[in-house]
C-alpha cells in the first residue's frame, strides 16, 4: 500500500479540510466529518488511485519493483531501440539491462557512479561516470548475456581541468555525442574520431543536462546560478532563461514545447568523491538513509514549461521538494520524479497536478515515459520499478482516520462522486489500525449508517473494482460521541490557601507538607474566592453548582440559587450572613448546558474546612504598671493570629503572647515600653488579628515618670 502523497498544488483554487462541525449548537451533539481537497485527501493513503490538485481521487498506477541488485542508487536509466532498459548504478560503477522485466547484470565501468547513459542509433550504449571524466562504450548491449558482464571499453577521456561528466546527449543525426561537464561548465562533442573538441564553454561551473532540439540545437541546463543555454553552434549560445535557482537539473522536450527542472537548495550538494569501486558507500548527494520521510538535504523544486519564444511558465513548484528527473508522454503529460520523498507526480496539459507514485526509496532518479509513465529508477536506496495502469480491482483509496475523542455512534455516510464507487468502513480505540481494529466492513450503501462498532476512531475504504473511470469529490460522515464526563481535578475554597511543597525524588518516607499560613495575607472582607480546575475531555459547556454545610453537620445549604447558570471556573462567596464557624464546601460540574438531560453526567468535589468569622478580635484589660502594660485579646471563635503595637503613633510593631505561640481564641500578653522612652505622657495602642484577617484595636494613655 502506498502512503499518501504530499500536499501538491499550483492552482489556485480553494481547498477544503477535515472538518470537526456540530450539527447543533452543543459541543455533545452530533457532528460532521468531510474529508474533501487535495490537502485533506493526500493525508489518506494511496493504493493504485492518484490525487489531483482540484482535489479528485481517481485511478492511477501500479509500480512493480522488479529483482534488482543491492545497490547504493540507480542513477540514471536510458530506454533503448528494442525496448529494452539499462540502468546506471553508484556506488559501483555497473550497468544492468531490463528485459521483459527481468535484471541482468551486463557491464562494468570500475567507477563510483555512472551519471548518464545513451543509445545510438545502431543500438550501442554508451555511459559517463565519475569520478574520472571518462565516456564509456558497449557494442550491442542487447547480445550480452545477463551472466556474463563485460568490462566497459573506455571509448574517451575528457582534457584536463575536466573533473565530472554529467550528463550525455546525441545529435539529432546521431553524428555526435555531447557531454556537460564540470567544474569549468563546459560542453564537449565527440565525433566519429572519438576526439573531444570543446564546443561551449559558458562562465557557470556545472551542465547538468543537456537534450537535443528539434529546431533550436542543443539544450543545456546549468548550475549553480540555473541557466537555460540554447547552444546554437561550435562557441555560439543564447540564454533562454536565468531562474533564480541553483539548478537546472534536467531538460525535456516536446513539439515546441520545453520542459525543465529547477531546484534551489541553500547549499549545492556535494559531488560523490569516494574511491574507485566502492559498493554502497555512502557518498551521494547527502548521507545515505533509509528513511523514507526525512527532508534532510531537500531543496525547493519546480517545474516550467516553455512554449516556441514564450518566457517560462512556472507549472508547478515546493518546499523541500527537489526534482531529481522528468520525463514527457507521446501525449506530453509530464512526469516528475522527487528527490525528498519518493514521489513522481504527473502535470497534464491543463496544468492539473497529481501524485502518480509514492514508492519507498527517497529519491526518484530516473524516469522513462512513452504512451504512458512505464519506468522509474531510484536512489537511497537503489531500485527499478516497472509502472502500469493500476487495474480497477485492486485500486484503493484509505481515508484518513477519523479521531472522534472517544466512543462515537455512526451515522449517515455519503460521497460524491463522477461514477460508481465501493465504500466500507473499519473502527478501534487505537490512532494507528491494527490488530485489535474491526476488519473491514461489507459495502456500505449510499447514505446508510456504517456497520462498524463503536469506538474511538474509523477509516473508510473506497474500491475503484466497479467503474475505472470514476473520481471521489469528497465524502461526509455524521456521528455522534458519547458523552464523556467531566471531571473536577482541583478546587481551591477561598483563603487562606495551602502551601504544598514537591517532596524530593529518593524520600521513602510519606511526609505531610501541606500548611496553612497563621497570619492572614490580607484583612478579611467578608468574602471567599474559589476558584477550580476540570478536565474537559469532550469539551462540552459546564455548569457549576455549590454548597456548604458546617463541618459537624449533614445537610448542604445552597450557595448559587437553583436557577443560576454559573459557567466560569471562579466564584465569590458572601459570607456576611453566614454564621461564625468553619464549613466545608461542595461544587458540582454538570454538563447539562450541551446534552440530552437523559446522558448528563457530573462529578462533585468536597472541599477541605474553610472559617468564616467575620467579628472583629477584642483587646480588653489594657493596664500599665511598672513600665510594663498588660491585656488580653479575644475572639469569639477563630483563635488569636497576630498582635501588634504602636507608641504614639509610630509604626506598627510586632508583639508576642505570653506564652509565646499564637493558637487560642483568648491569648494573654505583656510587653515593656521602649527604654528610650521620654518622660511624660504617651498613647499606646494594641490591635489584634485573628486567623481570618478581621483586626480589632485599643488604646491607653498613660505616664511616664523620670527613670
Amino acid at each position: 500500500m502506498m502512503k499518501c502523497p504530499i500536499a501538491i498544488c499550483f492552482c489556485a483554487i480553494s481547498l477544503l479540510t477535515a472538518l470537526l462541525l456540530p450539527l447543533s449548537g452543543m459541543a455533545g451533539g452530533t457532528r460532521l466529518w468531510e474529508v474533501a481537497g487535495s490537502t485533506e485527501f493526500e493525508h489518506g493513503e494511496t493504493d493504485g488511485t492518484v490525487i489531483s490538485s482540484i482535489g479528485e481521487v481517481s485511478l492511477g498506477y501500479a509500480a512493480r519493483k522488479l529483482d534488482f541488485p543491492e545497490a547504493g542508487l540507480a542513477w540514471c536509466a536510458v530506454k533503448g531501440p528494442k525496448g529494452n532498459i539499462y540502468v546506471g548504478t553508484g556506488y559501483d560503477g555497473r550497468i544492468y539491462r531490463i528485459r521483459n522485466g527481468l535484471v541482468a547484470d551486463i557491464a562494468s565501468t570500475g567507477q563510483l557512479v555512472v551519471t548518464s547513459l545513451i543509445v545510438d542509433k545502431t543500438g550501442d550504449l554508451y555511459a559517463a561516470t565519475l569520478p574520472d571524466p571518462i565516456i564509456w562504450k558497449i557494442p550491442n548491449p542487447d547480445k550480452i548475456r545477463g551472466n556474463k558482464p563485460v568490462q566497459a571499453a573506455q571509448w574517451t577521456t575528457l582534457p584536463q581541468g575536466t573533473a565530472h561528466v554529467w550528463t550525455l546527449a546525441l545529435s539529432r543525426d546521431g553524428r555526435h555525442l555531447y557531454a556537460g561537464t564540470g567544474p569549468q561548465g563546459k560542453v564537449f562533442a565527440i565525433g566519429m574520431d572519438k576526439k573531444p573538441h570543446l564546443f561551449l564553454d559558458t562562465e557557470e561551473e556545472h551542465i547538468l543536462a543537456l537534450t537535443p532540439h528539434s529546431t533550436r540545437g542543443i539544450l543545456a541546463g546549468t548550475s549553480p546560478n540555473a541557466k537555460l543555454f540554447r547552444i546554437l553552434g561550435p562557441g555560439r549560445s543564447r540564454a533562454l532563461a536565468d531562474f533564480d535557482a541553483t539548478e537546472v537539473k534536467a531538460i525535456a522536450v516536446h513539439k515546441d514545447t520545453i520542459f525543465t527542472a529547477v531546484n534551489k537548495f541553500k547549499t549545492p550538494p556535494a559531488v560523490p568523491t569516494q574511491s574507485k569501486n566502492t559498493s554502497n558507500s555512502q557518498a551521494s548527494t547527502g548521507t545515505k538513509t533509509t528513511k523514507k520521510k526525512s527532508t534532510r538535504d531537500a531543496g525547493d523544486g519546480a517545474l516550467y514549461w516553455m512554449k516556441k519564444s514564450q518566457q517560462p511558465e512556472k507549472l508547478w513548484q515546493e518546499k523541500k521538494a527537489h526534482v531529481v528527473s522528468i520525463a514527457v508522454s507521446k501525449e506530453g503529460e509530464l512526469f516528475a520524479g522527487l528527490g525528498a520523498e519518493g514521489k513522481v507526480i504527473a502535470i497534464d496539459a491543463k496544468r492539473t497536478v497529481r501524485t502518480v507514485l509514492d514508492l519507498d526509496e527517497r529519491q526518484v532518479m530516473g524516469l522513462i515515459a512513452g504512451d504512458d509513465l512505464n519506468f522509474a529508477a531510484t536512489g537511497d536506496a537503489g531500485a527499478v520499478y516497472q509502472v502500469l495502469r493500476a487495474r480497477k480491482k485492486e485500486a484503493l483509496y484509505y481515508s484518513p482516520v477519523l479521531d472522534a475523542k472517544g466512543a462515537s455512534r455512526w451515522g449517515r455516510l455519503s460521497w460524491y462522486a463522477r461514477g460508481k464507487l465501493t465504500a466500507q468502513s473499519r473502527s478501534g480505540n487505537t490512532k494507528e489500525p491494527d490488530d485489535s481494529w474491526t476488519d473491514w466492513s461489507q459495502p456500505i450503501p449510499f447514505g446508510k449508517a456504517p456497520p462498524s462498532p463503536t469506538a474511538r476512531y474509523l477509516q473508510l475504504r473506497f474500491s475503484w473494482a466497479l467503474d475505472a473511470t470514476a473520481h471521489l469529490v469528497s465524502t461526509e460522515l455524521a456521528y455522534r460521541p458519547e458523552n464523556q464526563r467531566a471531571v473536577i481535578t482541583r478546587f481551591d475554597p477561598g483563603s487562606p490557601f495551602p502551601e504544598t511543597k514537591k517532596s524530593k525524588k529518593g524520600d521513602k518516607a510519606k511526609l505531610s507538607t501541606r500548611t496553612v499560613p497563621s497570619k492572614p495575607a490580607q484583612k478579611n472582607e467578608t468574602e471567599l474566592d474559589f476558584t477550580w480546575v476540570v478536565s474537559n475531555p469532550d469539551g462540552d459547556t459546564l455548569r457549576y453548582q455549590l454548597w456548604y454545610r458546617a463541618v459537624d453537620a449533614t445537610q448542604w445549604r445552597p450557595i448559587t440559587k437553583p436557577d443560576e447558570v454559573l459557567t466560569a471556573k471562579r466564584f465569590t462567596w458572601l459570607t456576611e450572613s453566614v454564621p461564625e464557624g468553619r464549613y466545608q464546601v461542595r461544587l458540582l460540574a454538570d454538563d447539562s448546558p450541551d446534552n440530552d438531560l437523559r446522558e448528563v453526567k457530573s462529578d462533585a468535589f468536597i472541599s477541605v474546612p474553610v472559617l468564616v468569622d467575620n467579628h472583629q478580635p477584642r483587646v480588653e484589660g489594657l493596664a500599665f504598671t511598672k513600665g510594663r502594660v498588660r491585656g488580653v485579646a479575644r475572639d469569639s471563635f477563630s483563635a488569636i493570629s497576630h498582635l501588634e503595637v504602636s507608641v504614639d503613633g509610630a509604626p506598627w510593631m510586632p508583639i508576642f503572647s505570653k506564652d509565646g505561640i499564637f493558637d487560642t481564641p483568648v491569648e494573654v500578653f505583656e510587653f515593656s515600653l521602649p527604654k528610650d522612652i521620654a518622660s511624660g505622657p504617651h498613647a499606646v495602642g494594641v490591635r489584634a488579628y485573628d486567623r481570618t484577617g478581621n483586626m480589632g484595636t485599643a488604646e491607653i494613655h498613660i505616664d511616664v515618670t523620670d527613670r
